[in-house]
C-alpha cells in the first residue's frame, strides 16, 4: 500500500512539470512571434506634412522679407523721383507765370499805345486784358494789376482793390521798375518770379513791368496747387507700387514654398524615425535622386535610416535569440527535474525493498 503510493506520487510529478513547461513554451513561442511579426506603424501626419505656413515658418518669414524689400524700394525710388519732377515741374510752372505777366504786360501797353493812358488803365479796360491770364487746371491761378507804387489797380477779388501789395520783396522790385522808368539811368528789374508766404500758403508769383514804370503784371498761383498734380500722380504710384509689392511676395511665397518643400520632407523622415517608421514612399525617392544640397543632406539622413534599421533590426534578432535561449534553459531545467524525480523514486522503492528483506530476515531467524 505504501509503495503505491509512493509511486502513485512519483508519477504524478513529471506529468504536472510538463504541463507547466508546455504552457512556459507556448508563452515563449507566442513572444518570439509577435517580435517577428512586428510591423512598422502606419506614419502619421506631422505639422510639416499637413504644410501649416505660420507666422514662425521660413516661407512666411521669407515672402514678409520679400514684401519689405520690393516695397519699400519701389516707394524710396517714387519718392526721389516724385521730388525731382516736383522740382523741374514747379520751375517750368514758374517761368510759364513770368510769361503769361509778361504777355498780359503787352496787351496793356498796347491798348495804351491804341486807347491811351487814362482809358487804358480803366478797371474794365484791365479786366479785359488779363482775366483770361489763367493756368488750364490750376484753379487758384489769377492775374492782377499794380501801379508803379505797388497799389493794386485790378484784382479779381475787388476787396482787394485799392490796397497796398503786402509782400515786401515784390513791392520792392515794382517801386525799383518804377524808378527806373523816370530815370532811364537805372536798371528795369527784368521779369521773374518769386515764392511768397501768405496765410500759411505758398504762393509762386510772376512779375512783368512796364518799361516807363506805370504799372506790373503779377500773376500768381498756389504752389500746391500747381504740383497737385504730380501730388496725384504719386499717390497713384504709390498704390501700384503697394500693388506690385503683393504680387511679388505672393509670387515669392508660392517659390518659396516650392523651394522649402525638400526640407518638409526631410522632415517627415526624421518624425517617422522618431515613430520607427523605416519604410520610404514616392517623394523620399525622389528627394534622394536630387543633386542639390537638400539631396545630399536627404542621402545622409537615409544613410542614418539605414543604420538605426539594421541596429533595431539586431536587437529584433537578439531578443529572438534570448528567447529560444530561455526556452531551452527551461527544457533542460524540467528534464532535470524529471530525472530527480525519477531517482528519488527508485532510492525510495530500494529502501523499501530493504526493509522488507530485513523484516523477512528477523521472522525467520525468529522462527529457527
Amino acid at each position: 500500500m505504501d509503495s503505491k503510493g509512493m509511486t502513485g506520487v512519483a508519477g504524478n510529478a513529471p506529468a504536472g512539470s510538463f504541463l507547466v513547461k508546455e504552457q512556459s513554451s507556448k508563452k515563449q513561442k507566442t513572444k518570439a512571434s509577435k517580435i517577428q511579426k512586428t510591423k512598422a506603424p502606419k506614419r502619421k501626419k506631422t505639422k510639416a506634412s499637413k504644410r501649416r505656413y505660420g507666422i514662425h515658418s521660413v516661407v512666411f518669414r521669407f515672402t514678409l522679407l520679400l514684401f519689405i524689400f520690393v516695397y519699400a524700394s519701389t516707394l524710396t525710388a517714387i519718392t526721389v523721383m516724385s521730388r525731382r519732377v516736383s522740382q523741374n515741374y514747379e520751375t517750368v510752372m514758374s517761368h510759364y507765370l513770368v510769361d503769361l505777366a509778361t504777355s498780359g504786360n503787352a496787351a496793356i501797353k498796347q491798348s495804351i499805345n491804341t486807347w491811351g493812358k487814362a482809358r487804358a488803365m480803366r478797371k474794365n479796360e484791365l479786366a479785359q486784358r488779363v482775366a483770361s491770364l489763367k493756368i488750364q487746371g490750376v484753379k487758384t491761378s489769377k492775374a492782377y494789376i499794380t501801379n508803379g507804387d505797388g497799389v493794386i489797380l485790378y484784382h479779381p477779388d475787388s476787396s482787394k482793390i485799392g490796397t497796398s501789395v503786402k509782400d515786401k520783396k515784390l513791392l520792392d522790385i515794382i517801386e525799383r521798375g518804377s524808378e527806373a522808368g523816370s530815370n532811364k539811368q537805372l536798371v528795369m528789374p527784368e521779369p521773374g518770379f518769386l515764392e511768397i508766404k501768405e496765410g500759411g500758403k505758398t504762393l509762386i508769383e510772376g512779375y512783368s513791368i512796364d518799361n516807363d514804370g506805370l504799372f506790373a503784371v503779377v500773376m500768381t498761383a498756389e504752389r500746391d496747387d500747381i504740383l497737385s498734380g504730380i501730388h496725384q500722380v504719386t499717390r497713384l504710384c504709390i498704390i501700384f507700387a503697394s500693388s506690385v509689392a503683393v504680387v511679388f511676395a505672393l509670387i515669392g511665397f508660392f517659390l518659396a514654398r516650392h523651394m522649402f518643400v525638400p526640407m518638409l520632407d526631410m522632415n517627415d523622415m526624421i518624425h517617422s524615425m522618431r515613430e520607427l517608421d523605416f519604410t520610404s514612399d514616392n517623394k523620399e525617392k525622389k528627394l534622394l535622386a536630387r543633386k542639390d544640397e537638400f539631396g545630399h543632406m536627404a542621402r545622409s539622413l537615409g544613410k542614418l535610416r539605414r543604420i538605426l534599421g539594421d541596429t533595431i533590426g539586431d536587437i529584433r534578432d537578439t531578443s529572438i535569440r534570448l528567447a529560444e535561449a530561455s526556452e531551452a534553459m527551461y527544457k533542460n531545467a524540467t528534464n532535470m527535474n524529471v530525472t530527480t524525480d525519477q531517482v528519488d523514486h527508485a532510492v525510495q522503492e530500494i529502501a523499501l525493498g530493504a526493509g522488507n528483506q530485513a523484516n523477512e530476515t528477523q521472522t525467520a531467524n525468529e522462527n529457527v
